[in-house]
């Protein structure tokens, strides 16, 4: 054995300290120009490439909805879900849309905490998030406490701050061909319309959509099948709904408590903003040149399949529908407020909201 203590004997060298593995990232894909979701397919097909496993969860697109990527990675063993059956701008669908996106979540919560797979991609989860229809603190305390092992790419446009402060890597993808006076005219555009959001029909939780979803679940547990019954139940309802605004209009004793009264009834019987809404997410996702996301965006506002219909017939049809809704969500309330007051508008929305 060598002595240390003799000169010119070196000392034997420690042990190198064992490699670690390097730590999970977190990946954002957003912007308002194309590709964020393929770039995260890109992703998917180097995991597998590395052996590892790997769950895609799409937040907005149905089973409606298919994709080479999808087909190819199923194919090759990646745990494919879709959580979207695309959006409602005033009807029990909403609710049943914010539904499947919490399930969605829930399925892509426990994907990360269990740990199984090595790459888990949330995809267009930011606009969930941005709605409210999912919490995102929740999102952002998930990703988080991850296990060490697993890495996350979320994709959409406007991504929160939060998650855009979590993530290690944040791709802004924006089109080639804008320039600066397009970007600040754009600028102004959106600052105008949240702040004319900010008032008119809510975004969640519309009573119109509410009594939708009252009116089907009391039809699925007491409604025989007989058209007398229908009747009764059809017109119990609706005249429950008038007999409350009219009871309100008179019990009010004064002439400013019954205005404010009546304004609160009109205001929830109206739908244009819920309308305006829908309509501006579908024409940004066509003028973005998002045709497959417009298409997945149309059972919002258009009746038709939208599965053929090309960037100039979707404009089509979207100005169609508001025309046509218009009529219903802000004209006919209105005419009816006119002419019957509270109880007529009332019963009126109550008539259209359950026929949707």
């Amino acid at each position: 054995m060598s002595d240390p203590k003799k000169p010119g004997i070196e000392p034997p060298k420690p042990a190198p300290p064992p490699r670690l593995r390097p730590r999970s990232l977190v990946l954002v894909n957003t912007g308002d120009g194309k590709g964020k979701s393929t770039a995260a397919f890109g992703v998917v097909m180097r995991a597998l490439a590395r052996d590892w496993r790997v769950c895609v969860i799409q937040f907005i697109k149905s089973d409606k909805w298919k994709v080479g990527e999808e087909k190819i990675a199923r194919r090759l063993g990646v745990e494919w879900l879709k959580g979207g059956d695309g959006f409602t701008w005033e009807s029990p669908d909403l609710d049943q849309s914010e539904g499947r996106a919490s399930a969605a979540w829930q399925l892509a919560a426990a994907a990360i905490a269990g740990g199984d797979y090595q790459l888990v991609v949330l995809d267009e989860i930011t606009y969930p998030m941005n709605w409210g229809w999912i919490n995102s603190d929740e999102v952002i305390e998930a990703i988080r406490r991850r296990p060490a092992q697993v890495n996350i790419i979320a994709t959409g446009r406007d991504a929160p701050e939060a998650l855009v402060e979590l993530a290690d890597t944040v791709t802004e993808m924006v089109k080639a061909t804008k320039t600066k006076k397009k970007k600040k005219k754009k600028k102004k555009k959106k600052k105008k319309t949240k702040k004319q959001t900010k008032t008119g029909d809510p975004a969640r939780y519309h009573p119109v959509a509410g009594f939708g979803r009252l009116a089907g679940a009391l039809e699925q547990r007491i409604w025989p099948p007989s058209r007398l019954a229908g009747a009764l139940h059809a017109g119990l309802l609706v005249g429950a709904v008038a007999a409350a605004a009219a009871w309100a209009d008179r019990a009010l004793d004064t002439r400013p408590r019954r205005r404010a009264a009546f304004r609160v009834v009109v205001c929830a019987t109206l739908g244009g903003r819920s309308l305006e809404r829908a309509a501006l997410t579908l024409g940004e996702a066509i003028r973005g040149g998002e045709i497959g996301h417009a298409r997945a965006l149309a059972p919002t506002l258009v009746g038709r399949d939208p599965s053929e219909l090309d960037a100039a017939e979707l404009c089509r049809a979207v100005v169609e529908s508001v025309a046509e809704n218009t009529s219903d969500a802000v004209v006919a309330p209105l005419l009816w407020a006119a002419l019957l007051g509270a109880p007529g508008v009332a019963a009126y929305r109550a008539v259209v909201g359950w026929g949707r």
